[in-house]
Formats: C-alpha cells, sequence, structure tokens
C-alpha cells in the first residue's frame, strides 16, 4: 500500500485518543466535550460521501459526546470544518490523485480533510480516522470498541494517503458477514462486485431446465451425455450463455466482475471438439479459456474472470486470456503448515502461478484457510497467514480471496478474519503488534494466555512436523501436535484464559469459544480411544460403559457451540443437533451402553 506521512506520526503504532508528536502544534476537534467543527459535504454529494458524514458524526459523539452539525458546501460559513468528500475546499489537496477504494486524511492549521478515490474510499478514511487517530476498534460483528474521550486532537499538516495492494479483497468468516465490519476493515463481499460468482456453468445454463430436451449441452462422459460440466464446444451453449449474460448484465450494470467457471467436479466433455481443444491446449483449461475468451468479446466493456482450478489449474499452452479476462488460480493442493513461498506441497501452484503470469498480469488467487472437513478442529496457520499475503503481492496478483468457514465459526475465526482483512489492505503491517492489539482487545485479560494457547499450537505443529492439510481430521494427529500431552498442555492454558476474565460474561463466552477447538478435538479422538486412556469409555467391573461425565460434557459442548454460531462442522456436514445425536448412539439410553463405535 503506498503511503505518504508527512508527520513524524507512525500511523500503525495504534495511537491512544488524543496522542500529539512533539514539535508540531495539534488541532482541536474536540475539547472538554465540545466542538466548533461542523461536517462539511459537497451540495451534491454521493451516497458514499454522506454516509461517511454520519458516521463520522455518530462516532465522534460516541467518543466525546460532542455532537457536530453536517453542512452542505454553500452553507459552510468559514469555521472550522471537517471537509468530506469531493468539495470545493479540498482543493489545495486535488493534486494527490487516488486510485478506486483510496484515500486521504489531510489537515492543515485548522481544518481536516478526508477524500476518497472510487467506491467507499471516503469511507475507508473515516473509519481509519476513527481507528488510528482515536483508538476505535471493530474487531469482529461484536460492537465496535470506542474509548470515551473528551479531548480528540489531530496534527496539523497531516498527510496520510492509503491506496490498496489489491483489487479484491475477500475473506470468508462469519464476521464477514455484518456490513459494519466489511466497510471498517475494507473488504469486500461477492454479492457487491460479482455478477456471477464462481462454480457458475450451470446459473447460466441449469441441467434442469434443459438436459432432458438438449443433452448435447452437456458434458460428453464415457460416451454418455452427462449433467457434469458443459460441452464448450457446442454454440448453442455459447449463444445461451450470452443471452443470460446480457440479461444478468442489465440487471446489475453496476457489477464489476462476472464469472465464467467451471463446477465443482471433473466430468469435463470429451466430445471431439472438447477433446481437441483439450489436446492443443495441454489440458482441460484449453476448452474453457477459449470459451471464456470468446464471450468476453461479446462484452469489451465488462471484466470476466474464470477458475484456474483443479483440472484447468495449469495454464494453455496457446490461447492467451483476452484483456479483459481474470484468471483466478487455486492453492487448494499446498498445505498450511508451510508458506506457499517455499512449501514442497505448493510447488506446483507456483509453476502454475509463473504460467498464468507469462500470459496474463490479471491474475486472482483463490485461497484457503481453514480445515473444510472439521472446521472446529484447531487449524494453527496463523504464522504464515501474512507470509502467504506478502508472496502473492511480490508476485503481482491483483486479489485475493480467502475462504474461510463462511458463515459458521471454525477455530479461531474472529482472529483470523481480522488478522486477513488487516493485511489484506496493508500486507507491511507489523503482524505481533497486530495480533497483540486484537488478543487484548477482544478478549481483555484473557488475551495473553489466548496468545501462549495460539503460539503452543504452533510450535508444537513445527516440533512434531505436522502437516496441516485443509481436509484432515483431528484424530490423525494423535501422536503429533494433537497428542494427549498437547491437548492437555491447551486445556490448561486455556483454563487460565477463563479464569482471567473473572465474571465477565462476554469475555468468559469469547473465550469458551477459543476452547471449542480442544473440546472438538478430545471428543473426537476419545472414540478413537475407545477404551484406552482418553477415551470415552471406562471399566466397570469385567466390562466397560460409557464414562458417566460424557453424556453432561457432550450436552455443554452443543450448547457452547450453538452459542458461538457452528452452524455446522464441516463444510455441507453435520450441525451441532446431527452430531449430539451422533453421540445418542454411543451414549447410555434407558440403562444401557449401545456400541463402541459409530459412523462418522
Amino acid at each position: 500500500m503506498f503511503r505518504t506521512m508527512y508527520h513524524l506520526l507512525l500511523l500503525l503504532t495504534f495511537l491512544v485518543p488524543g496522542a500529539c508528536q512533539p514539535g508540531y502544534a495539534d488541532i482541536g476537534i474536540v475539547s472538554n466535550g465540545s466542538s466548533s467543527y461542523v461536517i462539511v459535504l459537497p451540495d451534491d454529494p454521493t451516497q458514499n460521501e454522506t454516509k461517511a458524514a454520519k458516521v463520522l458524526q455518530d462516532y465522534l459523539k460516541r467518543l466525546s459526546g460532542a455532537n457536530l452539525n453536517i453542512v452542505a458546501e454553500k452553507n459552510y460559513r468559514q469555521q472550522s470544518g471537517i471537509f468530506i468528500g469531493a468539495t470545493e475546499h479540498t482543493g489545495d489537496f486535488n493534486a494527490t490523485k487516488l486510485k478506486a477504494e483510496g484515500f486521504f486524511i489531510a489537515t492543515d492549521d485548522k481544518n481536516l480533510y478526508i477524500k476518497g478515490g472510487s467506491g467507499k474510499g471516503v469511507l475507508y478514511g473515516v473509519y481509519t480516522l476513527l481507528e488510528n487517530y482515536f483508538g476505535c476498534r471493530k474487531y469482529a460483528a461484536d460492537p465496535v470498541v470506542v474509548p470515551v474521550s473528551k479531548t480528540l486532537r489531530l496534527p496539523q499538516r497531516l498527510m496520510d494517503k492509503q491506496e490498496p495492494d489489491f483489487v479484491f479483497r475477500e475473506v470468508l468468516y462469519p464476521s464477514s458477514f455484518n456490513d459494519e465490519f466489511l466497510e471498517w476493515n475494507k473488504l469486500h463481499r461477492f454479492e457487491d462486485l460479482w455478477g456471477l460468482w464462481a462454480h457458475s456453468y450451470f446459473k447460466m445454463i441449469p441441467p434442469k431446465t434443459y438436459f432432458s430436451s438438449h443433452p448435447e449441452y452437456f458434458a460428453l462422459v464415457g460416451g454418455k451425455r452427462q449433467a457434469t460440466q458443459l460441452c464448450l464446444s457446442n454454440d448453442d451453449v455459447f449463444n445461451l450463455a450470452v443471452a443470460y449474460l446480457r440479461k444478468a448484465m442489465a440487471a446489475r450494470p453496476d457489477a464489476m466482475y462476472w464469472s465464467i467457471s467451471q463446477e465443482d467436479n471433473a466430468g469435463f466433455c470429451q466430445c471431439d471438439k472438447c477433446r481437441k481443444a483439450n489436446q492443443e491446449e495441454g489440458g482441460w483449461q484449453g476448452p474453457v479459456i477459449r470459451f471464456v475468451n470468446r464471450i468476453a468479446a461479446q462484452f469489451p466493456d465488462k471484466q470476466f474472470a474464470t477458475l484456474a482450478y483443479v483440472y484447468t489449474s495449469h495454464p494453455p499452452k496457446k490461447t492467451k486470456p483476452a484483456p479483459n479476462v481474470y484468471i483466478m488460480v487455486s492453492t487448494i493442493n499446498a498445505s498450511r503448515h508451510e508458506p506457499l513461498s517455499s512449501s514442497p506441497s505448493a510447488a506446483e501452484f507456483r509453476q502454475d502461478l509463473a504460467g498464468w503470469k507469462a500470459l496474463t498480469d490479471k491474475i486472482f488467487i483463490w485461497d484457503y484457510t481453514t480445515e473444510f472437513s472439521n472446521f472446529l478442529a484447531p487449524f494453527p496457520d496463523y504464522d504464515n497467514l501474512q507470509p502467504n499475503i506478502q508472496y502473492l503481492k511480490a508476485q503481482n496478483v491483483k486479489g485475493i480471496f480467502s475462504q474461510g468457514s463462511a458463515d459458521t465459526y471454525s477455530d479461531m475465526a474472529t482472529y483470523n478474519c481480522y488478522l486477513l482483512a488487516k493485511l489484506l489492505w496493508t500486507p507491511s503491517l507489523d503482524e505481533k503488534k497486530l495480533t497483540n492489539d486484537f488478543l487484548n482487545g477482544y478478549y481483555g485479560k484473557a488475551g495473553p494466555y489466548i496468545g501462549q494457547y495460539m503460539d503452543a499450537l504452533s510450535n508444537n505443529v513445527r516440533r512434531t512436523n505436522a502437516r496441516l492439510g485443509i481436509y484432515d481430521n483431528p484424530i490423525n494427529n494423535y501422536k503429533n501436535y494433537l497428542s494427549s500431552d498437547a491437548m492437555d498442555q491447551y486445556k490448561s492454558i486455556l483454563d487460565k484464559a477463563e479464569s482471567a476474565v473473572g465474571n465477565d460474561s462476554v469475555l468468559v463466552k469469547r473465550v469458551q469459544t477459543a476452547a471449542l477447538s480442544v473440546e472438538y478435538t478430545s471428543l473426537q479422538q476419545s472414540r478413537f480411544y475407545g477404551t484406552e486412556k482418553k477415551g470415552y469409555m471406562v471399566a466397570m467391573g469385567r466390562s466397560y460403559a460409557v464414562d458417566p461425565k460424557f453424556p453432561a460434557r457432550v450436552n455443554k459442548f452443543i450448547q457452547r457451540s450453538k452459542a458461538a454460531g457452528v452452524k455446522e462442522l464441516s463444510e455441507g456436514g453435520a450441525n451441532p443437533d446431527d452430531y449430539q445425536r451422533q453421540w445418542l448412539g454411543l451414549l447410555p439410553v434407558n440403562g444401557r451402553t449401545a456400541s463402541l463405535y459409530m459412523r462418522m
């Protein structure tokens, strides 16, 4: 991110409210709970400028108690002003050109100016002022942390200009479903930017509508037409896709991107024409890129994207993507215990990325930061999140989609979402300062213990040479970072974390939510251990029975999972109620014990 600072103020050290730097005068936006300032909007403000002014007015009142009026520039009478957006008074700063979504925060001897580029830049500027200069924080979907201060000051001659390194920034965790979290932390969402998102073939040409009457529109697999993918060499398929897009674009003229991408399976068309394109281009990416280019030519003023994913991951041998086509390269085969830049498991990804870069500079990345087969399993990839983003920036990638657990809670989901959001805007941030600020701000006195827990996980992964895969199982790690001794270590730290917050119900719940990952792993492993130590069965005379503590333990886990927002325990898998029913097959019923093992 480009940044210019005409001040010794270090923006990213999380200043306390009212702080200033020696040697420079300050301007007092609020003094002793009152303000002589007004918020000034252009005479014909944009929607984002109007919203930015209202957000600033609201939070200044929450911070200090001062209620600043919002006025149109034509009604401004030369009093001290906070100028929002493209006002005439911002003219002295107009030489500072801004990229899309960029912004600047500037002061002169008396006034404050916040101006944005296109999109939500001006909103991002207001939220940055509130966070980096007045100490507010939006850590999650929870309410904003607002430190009350009757005096709010800024340095004179301030120029803080920020512009994004990535034109597309999406992180998919529960927090990112909160509108204010998105805007505060400068993230995007599918619905705002994309007219059509990935795995989109059947959105354009649904099998329910066409397969029975026109099977030739769909893939020829093993000599038989199947509704797995489209037949991309069929002209009728092309014409239907163009017609669909024309209509969709008329309904969504503001959409920036349109994804023309394969379904999430391997059944590509093997008809003679598709097979020929495959052979000429070196893989199934051949028919895909030719089809997408053909569509892109019909809409030269629109931006398209397609996936380089599994069977289409390699770059084609002959055909370059059209100038208005982005390639979204997937990292799905890379393990997560090592950074993408050096992990042997990411070697093929690095090779594919280099190949696509030789053909186009329009590259997006689809990355993965959770364990999809067990959302609650501890997944300590924390130390690689920043190196991966910095590596992708160095590769001149234009955008990143970081897929987490969507709207269901997963291991350290709140932290992951917050950290990734900050790094996607500013990859060079001090990750340790950012992490400590989050842990102490979100968990209070438990913050240092949550940090110890995360460090213990990461250290044990390294010490035991454990692998982190996005489709692993915590049972498989019982000899390395999720061993019996390691689990005891984590539980001990988390117990201290809960004790540290006393009777604060909000913080207790947050700590208990973080601890769900250890309890889930313990429950899963207990079924593997069976009658052994840490198993769910205990000796009763000459036989074994379910440990009497387990029914209450499972019930507590289920209740806390629901309270934490756990909707499913794996991608498309069981919800907490389903999980409890699975356990009912093992727990005593009417004094009798069910079978030892059950199907997962």
